[in-house]
């Protein structure tokens, strides 16, 4: 391992996370057949596509609409201080963002 800068320390990454509103630490994503559009009004569910992860940004409006015939698993919507993550092919490295701010229903 690389020596890490001064002030920081080695852990595990379930020693830096919070419990959820269920008790569990992580949450997979979900990948529904979804419309091609983002969820563009309020009262639309949208699902994150992985392009709403970038370096250095989350973009919320990187989504698309989830059939209103579909159930949204709302469990798992995107909040202020979310940890989105991606991973990168073919180097299978992980790219993560923390959200600052989103719309409901992400």
């Amino acid at each position: 391992m690389t020596q890490l800068p001064h002030g920081w320390v080695d852990a595990a990454i379930e020693d830096c996370l919070c419990s959820l509103d269920d008790g569990r630490l992580i949450h997979q994503g979900w990948s529904p057949q979804c419309e091609r559009v983002p969820a563009d009004d309020v009262d639309a569910w949208g699902v994150l596509k992985t392009t709403a992860i970038q370096p250095g940004a989350f973009i919320a409006e990187e989504n698309k609409k989830l059939p209103h015939a579909m159930e949204p698993r709302s469990g798992i919507e995107v909040r202020p201080g979310s940890c989105s993550s991606r991973v990168l092919a073919p180097e299978r490295d992980v790219e993560s963002r923390v959200s600052s701010a989103t719309r409901d229903r992400v």
